[in-house]
């Protein structure tokens, strides 16, 4: 039987992974497999290769400059782990040049989705449909999804009437006699932001909420990631990212701050994410 030494375990990917474990589950995700995509690439392990040879290989790898952002942040930090030498200034350079790029590719997608954007009146009388059909989980999904900013993962949601049944781990609608409490702790950024709760007192939205099953989830078919994608497809007026950019080019057209603020805390994501991802030009 061949014995495994502690030497033959400290390879560059385990070095790679300790790096990054205490990143959210969905970054660790994305880490591991850039890493895995760079690494199939090049066909040796990522400290060894020079700048010059990686600025080639990830150029050809992928268009979009944010994923190219994203590979060069993996080589640096195996480059950093196996051989412990600060970033130098040449990949410095190179780092800048993808940041100027990637503004340029920003400012051309705030562009188009400026463009684009759905009023929240159409918004609202999508949701009013649904009530008035009796589509209350529909109703449900497309209500939180406006108000609270937050991302579809956010809707893998239990529906319960006492809190005896919230645990510390999962999302909640907990249903009270004047109002609803979303409870959400299983959402991409919970390891940096925690527990999110908001209450809310609208009579349609407490009226729909109280319709629902209690004691199982909002969309119970969508047992799935997969699943539930398809049933909020099928569900909100449109993707949960144009609710965002619907309200945050109200805020754009306010400049009220204050309110960037609680759309921050609110869906679990940086002030600097929502100015340069969405449709704010600052």
């Amino acid at each position: 039987m061949e014995i495994m030494h502690e030497a033959d375990l400290d390879t560059e990917f385990m070095r790679f992974m300790r790096h990054v474990r205490d990143k959210s589950t969905a970054t660790i995700k994305s880490y591991t497999q850039n890493y895995k995509k760079l690494r199939d690439k090049v066909g040796k392990e990522l400290h060894e290769v020079p700048l010059e040879d990686l600025v080639l290989e990830i150029g050809q790898m992928s268009d979009s400059y944010a994923s190219q952002k994203a590979f060069a942040n993996v080589w640096s930090i195996c480059n950093y782990q196996m051989q412990l030498k600060e970033t130098h200034q040449s990949y410095i350079k190179y780092y800048k040049h993808l940041d100027e790029k990637i503004e340029m590719q920003l400012r051309a997608k705030h562009k188009e989705i400026k463009s684009d954007i759905i009023p929240t009146a159409d918004l609202i009388k999508h949701e009013d449909k649904l009530y008035k059909d009796e589509q209350f989980d529909k109703f449900v999904a497309c209500f939180i999804v406006r108000n609270c900013y937050c991302r579809n993962k956010d809707l893998d949601i239990m529906v319960v009437n006492t809190y005896d049944d919230v645990d510390d781990k999962n999302n909640f609608i907990v249903i009270e006699d004047k109002k609803i409490v979303i409870i959400r702790q299983d959402y991409k950024t919970s390891k940096i932001y925690g527990r999110i709760q908001t209450e809310f007192k609208d009579k349609k939205f407490l009226d729909a909420c109280k319709k629902l099953p209690f004691g199982q989830k909002l969309f119970p078919t969508a047992d799935t990631t997969a699943k539930l994608q398809h049933r909020l497809k099928n569900s909100l007026y449109t993707n949960e990212v144009q609710y965002l950019n619907t309200k945050i080019d109200e805020i754009a057209k306010t400049g009220d701050l204050k309110e960037l603020k609680r759309v921050s805390e609110l869906r679990g994501s940086g002030l600097d994410q929502l100015v340069t991802s969405y449709n704010l030009d600052f």
